[in-house]
């Protein structure tokens, strides 16, 4: 069944190549895509459509007799005036903001300030106008249920390119001996405060920081203690790297709804140990290999990590293990999948 779809999408520079919701796209294959480029400093876009991205709904609106679904891949950006402007077909939209923001868009629409409170207040309707939502995990879902049926709202997790990872995984070299590691990948939503009490408490424990866009005050940090190593640019190769000589990945954030990082790292056999956010994240501590801390505990969150750390080799080896298996759940191509299965499910 060939699909037309046109979708609406933000390629972020923060993302890189092989990272991001984008990635869905190779899979989906739109027959036409707009929104915002910011990995092409050629592209030509007008200021007004980079601050009220919803104009490119207006823009959009042409290609409707050649499309049979639009799917708006960032709804919290993008979506206000579709639900008014197609009514020939359905509409998709994916939300990808954790559970407390998202909240706080579908009541309120203050994510894009003055202007976007108005508009939302003109189209507030607009959700139950859906054909489907697509969230990344349940929480997410049950606040959306707020604005429209739950039967219209499907959970499809973020995906990753698992081809490359198994391969680097299959043939790791063994750890070196050495003090443990710890890598934080990304920036967005990451508890920084609460990571440095960490580096503080835990002298003999190696950080290691991966961001494009960390702040100032938090790079003086990252200089002040010997036991921090900041990477400001780097390419996938050397993240892939980094996160197989890693003992976990830490990741303090003050909220999450999904993320490619965490599941990269996870692919590469390296375990986790991340703050306990949503209850019903698919990120959770039934797994031996995914530690969850409360919120803002030192004391916990160091043990967590003692947990994994201190295990002896074989034990290491098989949470390592463990942790690949489990992202296989996530290759792009399930992902894309149940997408698919999802616009087959609405067109009429």
């Amino acid at each position: 069944m060939d699909i037309k779809v046109l979708a609406i999408r933000t390629d972020f520079k923060h993302h890189g190549e092989n990272h991001g919701y984008k990635q869905i796209l190779k899979g989906i294959k739109p027959k036409f895509v707009l929104g915002i480029n910011e990995r092409d400093p050629e592209e030509k876009i007008p200021t007004v459509f980079k601050k009220y991205q919803w104009l490119f709904e207006f823009k959009a609106k042409k290609y409707e007799n050649e499309i049979d679904i639009l799917h708006i891949l960032y709804g919290e950006d993008y979506f206000r005036w579709s639900a008014r402007l197609f009514k020939k077909v359905p509409i998709v939209v994916t939300f990808h903001q954790p559970a407390d923001s998202l909240e706080q868009e579908i009541l309120h629409g203050n994510l894009r300030g003055r202007i976007g409170k108005i508009t939302h207040q003109i189209n507030k309707n607009r959700f139950q106008k859906i054909s489907a939502a697509i969230v990344t995990n349940i929480s997410q879902k049950e606040i959306l249920t707020q604005v429209m049926d739950a039967e219209k709202i499907f959970v499809v997790p973020l995906g990753i390119q698992l081809d490359e990872l198994n391969a680097l995984y299959k043939n790791r070299p063994k750890r070196k001996e050495s003090e443990p590691t710890l890598i934080t990948i990304g920036n967005w939503l990451r508890d920084w405060d609460f990571y440095f009490k960490i580096v503080e408490k835990c002298p003999d424990w190696n950080f290691q920081i991966i961001n494009r866009s960390l702040g100032e005050q938090y790079k003086n940090l990252c200089e002040s203690f010997p036991n921090v190593r900041y990477f400001e640019n780097v390419d996938d190769d050397k993240v892939n790297e980094l996160l197989l000589e890693a003992d976990l990945q830490f990741l303090p954030v003050t909220g999450m709804a999904a993320s490619n990082a965490l599941i990269q790292g996870l692919g590469l056999g390296c375990p986790l140990v991340l703050t306990e956010t949503e209850k019903d994240n698919q990120y959770n501590s039934e797994m031996d290999f995914i530690k969850l801390y409360k919120k803002g505990d030192t004391e916990d969150c160091i043990n967590r990590i003692k947990s994994i750390v201190e295990l002896r080799d074989n034990e290491k080896n098989i949470l390592q293990d463990k942790a690949n298996l489990y992202a296989q759940n996530f290759s792009w191509h399930n992902i894309t999948q149940k997408t698919i299965d999802i616009y087959k499910s609405i067109i009429k």
